[in-house]
């Protein structure tokens, strides 16, 4: 299995619009600590999780070369923002013609979502106008098979946020970027044997401002979650969704994995093979 980062940032990217804070002029300096808006992608079978704003050159700086398919996490912006990009990728310019048809998966309640918010007027461009992409809804009990990955959405919210169980070749992946709630994620995982977990990073790096947002917010602190993730039967842990509001320098990140062996920060290029 291989896995491949498109992008491991959040609302806010890396680095941040008109910020000049320590993180964001690193990040103007060096191109390795950018980090797009977040997005994983299967290389092996071509296929796409979210559609964050800035998608479209996330695929073309990793030269992908095409989508077969499209799996979303939930409905907020950061993470579906992006969706003129099957347009590109699937209609032709100037013959005014399908390329191609891309199947779109959406869990329970999240086409839904984004409806409510007014939020899906590209998606429905592409489903009925250009027909382009088929819409696909499924639930917990469905596992989509793609070549040989099987890929299996897991509510991982009471709202309507789903995290993926990627399978292929006897190996195990999941994958649940945002805003989950860590105690139905081990609930739900728990008889799992898994060789990767893929998750929100949630707050690492402690400050007054971010405590006093975190229970706004409904984030939580990176040592409590992660306490309660190495009770799952899991090899290792790789965290993403790295907001600029976490502050999260590679000296912290260093930090941080001196202190945990099992864990990782993902960054954008990142290719993991399982």
């Amino acid at each position: 299995m291989k896995i491949l980062f498109l992008g491991t940032g959040a609302t806010q990217t890396i680095p941040k619009p008109c910020c000049d804070c320590e993180l964001c002029k690193m990040a103007q300096q060096d191109p390795k600590l950018r980090r797009n808006g977040p997005a994983i992608f299967l290389p092996e079978v071509n296929v796409l999780f979210d559609t964050p704003m800035d998608i479209n050159h996330s695929i073309t700086r990793e030269n992908v070369k095409d989508v077969d398919a499209t799996f979303y996490t939930h409905f907020h912006p950061d993470h579906t923002i992006g969706s003129l990009v099957f347009e590109q990728i699937c209609w032709l310019w100037p013959e005014f013609r399908a390329r191609k048809t891309m199947d779109v998966y959406f869990p329970e309640g999240v086409l839904e979502d984004l409806g409510k918010y007014k939020m899906d007027g590209t998606i429905n461009f592409s489903a009925n106008v250009r027909k382009i992409i088929n819409i696909k809804r499924i639930g917990e009990k469905d596992a989509v098979k793609i070549k040989d990955y099987s890929i299996k959405p897991i509510k991982i919210s009471k709202d309507n946020v789903w995290g993926f169980l990627i399978e292929h070749k006897g190996k195990k992946a999941f994958y649940a970027p945002c805003d989950i709630d860590i105690d139905i994620v081990t609930e739900k995982l728990k008889n799992e044997k898994i060789d990767v977990c893929i998750l929100e990073t949630g707050i690492a790096h402690i400050t007054p401002e971010t405590m006093k947002n975190m229970s706004k917010r409904g984030a939580y602190l990176f040592s409590d979650g992660l306490k309660k993730l190495k009770t799952l039967k899991c090899k290792n842990f790789v965290f993403t969704h790295i907001e600029e509001n976490r502050q999260l320098t590679p000296e912290r990140i260093k930090k941080l994995k001196t202190e945990n062996t099992d864990i990782d920060f993902a960054y954008d290029g990142m290719v993991m093979k399982i």
